[in-house]
């Protein structure tokens, strides 16, 4: 609930408030930006060092060192590898499950001839 010394104090600055209003005058020329350039090249410096920095160190990240090579120059990616994978996940999941011997001596058998 506003007391009467509340309402008085906001209708003061009611009146204040419009005296101000007819007093402002702002046009678009007094209105001048106050970056300095040596700033704003300051900033931009060091947003490009962020960005070359991140760049390095992501591109680092995403490719580890490879180590000794395994064999195979054929990139994994190719048709003909897809069966290598397919069978290696048959292979782990035959583990993984118990199968029997026949099973598993079937599967790395298949698996040697895909790498022949």
């Amino acid at each position: 609930m506003i007391n009467d010394h509340e309402k008085a104090l906001q209708h003061r600055w009611n009146n204040h408030v419009e005296q101000q209003v007819d007093s402002i005058e702002l046009t678009w020329q007094q209105v001048q930006p106050n970056d300095n350039p040596r700033r704003v090249w300051k900033f931009a410096t060091a947003a490009a060092i962020v960005v070359a920095v991140s760049y390095i160190g992501w591109h680092f990240h995403a490719q580890p060192n490879a180590g000794p090579s395994t064999g195979s120059d054929a990139p994994m990616l190719l048709a003909s590898n897809y069966t290598l994978a397919a069978l290696d996940e048959r292979i782990q999941l035959a583990l993984l499950h118990g199968a029997d011997e026949a099973t598993l001596e079937y599967l790395w058998q298949q698996r040697a001839l895909l790498t022949q």
